[in-house]
């Protein structure tokens, strides 16, 4: 309660006499009614938060993941990540829902901010009209109102609220909503739900604010007191501009631009061609790792993943061990019987034109900038691009127009689908489709990150036995795999319960079985060398406790001629934490259990593993270092000082065998001179062809030369080792 000149009381509830009467009851219903509106205004605020989180999720997820899905991918015509995957998602370089997520922000703090002034004077008024009994307390509450308390508790109200401010922002988030609106409908043709959601929002908040300000005498009275509130307070303005600048200084130069493609034109420093499928390939020459892409070239995910695997193959870790294989998969119903509907109506035309531009060695060429041109009005132009990649512009034409073109885009999607069947069990279910391909394993989907691709590529494939890989036994016993004339031996010291041990095995394994040249130069040999002290006399302490009879185990196998089944399975049944069951491995490797029980347990095994243990000893110590753990590895090239291996990757046997030097080729057969008459002449030493059943000829007192092991021709009558009679001479007529 305040007091005015004339020492009447005035409470809040009355109106100042110079106010109009409809204005006063205007303001008198307001207290009841702004209250519950700005609560309303910050509640769809909060609302139009959330939204804009999930938008802005949806917006990193169009151009990061391929083949995302989404609750509000309804149909072709209601999809929020074709909408936020097109160009107008972006402004100043920053997704428009961040730029939404600051607004909302703005707005709630603003109107929480409002509701704390709001308490704080009601408190102070209370503590006011609660000291008004005592002269103390009249002083306190004239000075706890101060200037304010000159326009009485009526005026802090509508001061403190900024109707005004709220009304116009809310007007411009509503226009913000109308340009939205008016982008996804005409230029994206296509819906996103939670933009209409935030469509709606806006609407709302604009009614709402308008309430308010009617509640507070007006729009247009809210907004003169709201301005003049601001230049009574110049430095808080400036301050609240300095923020809101700062904060999108910082978001246009700090946030991450996902969405833009550093898009590549032509295969470059890449090592490319064709398999022999005829599907163009580029990256590794001889690859750890393959991918199959399966692509659209009106999809706008597969431009971007174009891009980015092309910038995950030119890093030095992949280049080497990564392929990409491609392969078409239109999603057009013209020439694609998996397409029930028209979705991309020139897929099939612009995938014909990268196929006859493989035929012309250009399809890298092509394929690039055909996806650089995907958002151009109509599309790529075909005969535009061959003429700028100087293809022959008639070939290229008559190719698009034939059968070929036609026949090589049925057989790929057709690879497509039966790829994914054995994948997923169903054809391609969208593009891009990628399929993980490693040597010896099974076909896999897989997404191309580079994350997803090195943790691929460090992934252990273990071997299952020695699968068309040469293999036999040395001299000594010990079980060898790769070459049978081998440039370079490399002995293995190996524990089953080691967990390094395992994968060097596996890697050189995969090495042997990729390279054709390693498995011709290369002999890899395994010699057990447990990391027990029950079997191990140079263990002092419990280490690997199954590690001596697992090691009995394969000795075993090797008596069984199935060293290899046993060796691979036990790897690949390797656990830190428990060992696997021997009998149970030994079962899966197709052992005679009879015969290994009886194996496994006898004195004469236990021996074996001692001396193949005393072997890879003096092996240590051939270079002085000994034997310190396993694994270990000693490489013997051929002519070459033998020494100890401490990277048993494919550069360092590479290295080995430059050091060897190349292998010598054969001789090739000696040609025989010929005789004038055309035949092979003889030459001291040899010896004329027999054919079976007929003598060779006989010069006069010289006997014919014997091969040994062959028989002379035999006339019939004739037996070995006794000559045919003669013939008696015949009567000599007379002249």
């Amino acid at each position: 309660m305040t007091t005015g000149a004339d020492d009447k009381p005035v409470t809040p509830d009355e109106t100042p006499a110079a106010e109009p009467v409809e204005l006063a009851d205007e303001l008198r219903d307001s207290r009841l009614r702004a209250p519950i509106l700005r609560v309303l205004f910050l509640t769809f605020s909060m609302v139009g938060l959330v939204a804009s989180v999930m938008l802005t999720q949806l917006h990193v997820k169009a151009h990061t993941r391929p083949n995302a899905t989404s609750f509000c991918s309804v149909h072709s015509k209601v999809d929020c990540l074709s909408v936020a995957e097109s160009p107008w998602a972006v402004l100043w370089g920053v997704p428009v829902s961040v730029w939404s997520i600051v607004f909302y922000a703005v707005l709630i703090l603003g109107m929480l901010a409002v509701f704390v002034v709001q308490f704080r004077q009601q408190s102070r008024r209370r503590r006011g009209e609660k000291g008004a009994e005592g002269e103390k307390g009249e002083k306190g509450a004239d000075g706890e109102k101060g200037e304010k308390g000159e326009k009485g508790a009526q005026g802090e109200r509508v001061w403190h609220s900024m109707p005004g401010v709220m009304f116009v922002l809310a007007a411009e988030a509503f226009l913000g909503a109308l340009v939205m609106a008016y982008i996804s409908h005409f230029l994206v043709k296509s819906l996103c739900l939670v933009c209409a959601a935030l469509y709606l929002v806006n609407t709302v908040l604009l009614v709402v604010s308008w309430l308010v300000c009617r509640a507070h005498g007006g729009v247009g009275v809210s907004v003169r007191r709201d301005v003049a509130l601001w230049k009574r307070n110049p430095v808080r303005v400036a301050w609240a501009g300095l923020v809101m600048v700062v904060i999108a200084g910082v978001l246009m130069a700090a946030y991450p631009n996902y969405w833009r493609l550093n898009e590549p034109v032509g295969p470059g420093n890449l090592p490319h061609g064709m398999t022999q499928d005829g599907h163009a390939w580029i990256g590794a020459k001889n690859p750890a790792l393959t991918i199959h892409e399966f692509s659209d070239y009106q999809c706008g995910f597969c431009r971007n993943f174009n891009a980015r695997l092309r910038t995950i193959l030119n890093k030095k870790k992949f280049r080497d061990r990564v392929r990409l294989v491609h392969h078409h998969y239109p999603l057009d119903h013209l020439c694609n019987p998996s397409v029930k509907q028209k979705i991309h109506s020139r897929a099939c035309e612009l995938a014909r034109g990268a196929i006859c531009a493989a035929e012309q060695g250009k399809f890298w060429h092509m394929n690039d900038m055909m996806f650089r041109r995907q958002r151009r009005r109509g599309g790529p132009n075909l005969q535009g691009l061959a003429a700028k990649l100087k293809l022959d512009i008639p070939r290229f034409e008559k190719c698009l127009r034939s059968d070929r073109a036609k026949k090589k885009l049925v057989q790929d999607m057709a690879l497509g689908d039966r790829m994914s069947k054995e994948c997923i069990g169903e054809g391609i279910p969208g593009t891009p489709y990628y399929v993980f391909e490693r040597p010896g394993e099974e076909l896999q989907r897989g997404h191309p990150y580079e994350k997803v691709i090195e943790r691929e590529l460090k992934t252990v494939v273990y071997p299952r036995g020695a699968e068309g890989v040469d293999h036999g036994l040395t001299q000594d016993g010990h079980p060898w795999i790769g070459a049978r004339n081998p440039r370079l031996t490399i002995y293995e010291l190996s524990d089953y319960e080691c967990y390094f041990c395992m994968r060097h095995h596996a890697t050189l394994r995969q090495l042997l079985k990729r390279h054709k040249d390693l498995r011709e130069d290369v002999r890899l040999v395994h010699l057990q060398y447990p990391l027990g002290h029950q079997c191990n006399p140079t263990v002092k302490r419990p280490q690997h406790k199954r590690a001596c009879v697992m090691a009995r185990a394969a000795l075993c196998a090797r008596e069984q001629g199935r060293f290899w089944e046993m060796n691979d399975a036990l790897y690949r049944n390797y656990s830190k934490r428990r060992p696997p069951n021997v009998v149970r491995v030994a079962r899966t490797a197709g052992l005679d259990m009879a015969r290994f029980g009886r194996c496994l347990n006898i004195h004469a095994t236990a021996m074996k593993l001692q001396r193949e243990i005393l072997y890879g000893e003096k092996l240590g110590q051939r270079d002085g270092d000994g034997v310190s753990g396993a694994p270990a590895f000693f490489f013997q090239p051929l002519g070459k000082p033998f020494g100890r291996a401490f990277a048993p990757n494919e550069k360092s046997i590479r290295n080995a065998l430059k050091s060897v030097g190349p292998r010598p080729r054969p001789a090739p057969p000696e040609v025989p001179a010929m005789g004038p008459d055309g035949t092979p002449a003889m030459t001291p030493g040899m010896t004329p062809a027999m054919t079976p059943g007929v003598a060779p000829a006989m010069t006069p007192g010289v006997a014919p030369a014997m091969t040994p092991g062959v028989a002379p021709a035999m006339a019939p009558g004739e037996t070995p080792g006794m000559a045919a009679p003669k013939r008696p001479p015949a009567a000599m007529k007379p002249r």
